[in-house]
C-alpha cells in the first residue's frame, strides 16, 4: 500500500506542478481574472490533495496498511479528479 501511494502522490504533485506551469504561462494569456482565480483554486487544492496521499502512505509505512488509510487516500485521489479536475475544466 505505501509504494502505491507514494507513486500515485508523487504523480500528482508532478502533474500539480505541471498544471500550474501550463496555466501561469499559456492560460492566464487567453482567460480573464475571475476564470483564473478558479483555475489556480484548482491547482492550490490538488497540490493539497497530493501531499495528503504522501502523508497517508507515510502513515501506512509507520503503522502498517489499514482500511481506513486505504479509504482515505482513494477518496482524496478522487478528489483530486473531481474537484480540481471541474475547475480546471
Amino acid at each position: 500500500m505505501q509504494r502505491r501511494w507514494i507513486m500515485v502522490g508523487s504523480i500528482m504533485m508532478m502533474l500539480a506542478v505541471a498544471i500550474g506551469a501550463f496555466g501561469a504561462h499559456i492560460v492566464k494569456a487567453r482567460i480573464d481574472a475571475d476564470a483564473l482565480a478558479i483555475y489556480e483554486t484548482g491547482v492550490k487544492y490538488h497540490m493539497i490533495h497530493a501531499v495528503g496521499l504522501l502523508i497517508i502512505a507515510l502513515a501506512a509505512g509507520q503503522w502498517g496498511p489499514s482500511t481506513r488509510l486505504r479509504w482515505a487516500a482513494r477518496l482524496l485521489f478522487t478528489g483530486i479528479i473531481l474537484f480540481s479536475g471541474s475547475l480546471y475544466v
